[in-house]
């Protein structure tokens, strides 16, 4: 296929001022095989984005909207430290006085900024200013979605004055990549954002259209664009400008909710950091999750050896003891499970050499105690090593149960709360009836 302007072949850039459209079409010299369709894409849908039919509109000449769009896109999106790293990267912005929106922008000093934080994402944002050109793609693509032949075309937006002024639209810059099918409890992180970005305008949500009752059976959403989709039914997303000024410019998107049965994981990834040391802590994430719409908050999490490493059930994991002997490191498994579909990754933890920390105590000893007889209590501590460590000392204590005030034993005296006492050995003696609270 050739992508047609105006009846010829678009073999140079073309020029689109902002708020203005140009009819692509998609021309072959024989007949579309039967069942095929034509699929339009535009890989900078802030600056200038097409329709199903090839319509192309021009939104936003600026770098503003590039980086905008890229932060939403690229950045947020990143399982776990995206949208920390993005908050991160405007603040930065901000204290080092960068207005995006200047036509001087210094991109060099942009793109040092990003690189200082992530180099990885620095690199990425620094290609896409170096190329501000719009790639339009056009594929022909039979009934089963095999792309069958394509072409692109190259759009530049050029700066309208009236975009000082009013608005060229709102958009929902992640719409084309969030799942359209989705599971009860399942949600969706959608970004919006007013263009041109020079009007500096922020975006506010709703469920449904304004005669759309059906959609707030379904679904709920905040401030910030997190969906949840509570209910089976159609549910309609719409942001609008802030300004009830531009009430009128408006963009949406829809999604069809199922029961969760209905959409089970197929198929995941864990994501995460796989090597810690004793003591450190990491959340790891459910990823590239098939299909997209399912629902995979009820994931159930497994450590191999608690010993070494705990998991709660939101996938934070606590390196604890990488053994004794000689070995500097101890490699354990973690397990995530989501209908039925079990994933299982290898944590390294890697022991604190120098020094060592303690991660965890456990109290040993009696839960119920007579009156007037001595109970011995011990602590062991994590890393098990440093049991046998002579710098590893126990200061014993209980709590007033009045006032829950901690008393301490020392070497001279026990501690005492009025009805027991525990001296600096661990030795506890109970005078009365009551809960007592060791402190360790």
């Amino acid at each position: 296929i050739t992508i047609y302007y105006n009846d010829a072949e678009l073999k140079e850039t073309l020029h689109i001022t902002e708020y203005n459209s140009a009819q692509l079409t998609a021309y072959s010299p024989s007949q579309f095989p039967s069942g095929s369709s034509v699929q339009w894409e535009s890989n900078m849908p802030l600056l200038a984005d097409v329709d199903d039919n090839g319509n192309v509109t021009a939104y936003d000449y600026s770098k503003a909207a590039v980086i905008k769009y890229w932060l939403d896109n690229e950045v947020r999106p990143t399982p776990i430290i995206g949208n920390a790293t993005a908050d991160a990267i405007e603040k930065a912005f901000a204290n080092a006085g960068i207005d995006l929106n200047d036509s001087n922008l210094n991109t060099d000093l942009v793109v040092a900024i990003v690189k200082g934080i992530n180099q990885t994402m620095g690199e990425a944002l620094e290609k896409m200013l170096d190329n501000m050109t719009i790639t339009i793609t056009a594929r022909l693509v039979n009934e089963s979605g095999k792309v069958l032949a394509s072409d692109t075309a190259e759009i530049s937006v050029d700066q309208s004055f009236a975009g000082n002024l009013w608005p060229t639209g709102v958009h929902i810059t992640n719409k084309k990549t969030v799942p359209k099918t989705v599971a009860v409890g399942k949600q969706v992180q959608l970004y919006g954002a007013v263009t041109p970005v020079r009007l500096k305008q922020g975006v506010k949500w709703s469920v449904g259209n304004i005669i759309d009752t059906e959609s707030k059976k379904h679904a709920t959403i905040t401030s910030d664009g997190l969906v949840t989709f509570t209910s089976p039914g159609k549910v309609t997303i719409r942001v609008n400008p802030e300004s009830t000024i531009y009430a009128s410019v408006t963009d949406t998107v829809e999604f069809t909710v199922v029961p969760r049965e209905e959409l089970p994981v197929e198929n995941f990834d864990i994501g995460g950091t796989l090597e810690l040391k004793e003591g450190e802590t990491t959340k790891l994430s459910i990823e590239n999750v098939s299909p997209a719409g399912a629902y995979t908050g009820d994931a159930k999490w497994e450590s191999s050896d608690e010993t070494a490493a705990v998991v709660t059930q939101d996938g934070t994991v606590t390196a604890l003891d990488a053994g004794q002997g000689i070995s500097l490191s101890k490699t354990i498994s973690i397990t995530a499970t989501v209908d039925g579909v079990s994933k299982t990754v290898s944590l390294k933890i890697n022991k604190n050499i120098v020094g060592g920390t303690i991660n965890s105590v456990e109290i040993n000893g009696y839960e119920n105690v007579a009156l007037n007889e001595t109970n011995k209590y011990t602590a062991d501590v994590t890393p098990s090593r440093l049991n046998s460590n002579s710098g590893v000392v126990r200061e014993w204590g209980i709590y007033n149960s009045e006032t829950n005030e901690l008393v301490k034993a020392t070497a001279d005296t026990p501690a005492d709360n009025g009805f027991a006492s525990m001296d600096s050995n661990g030795n506890l003696v109970a005078r009365g009836v009551g809960i007592i609270k060791i402190y360790v």
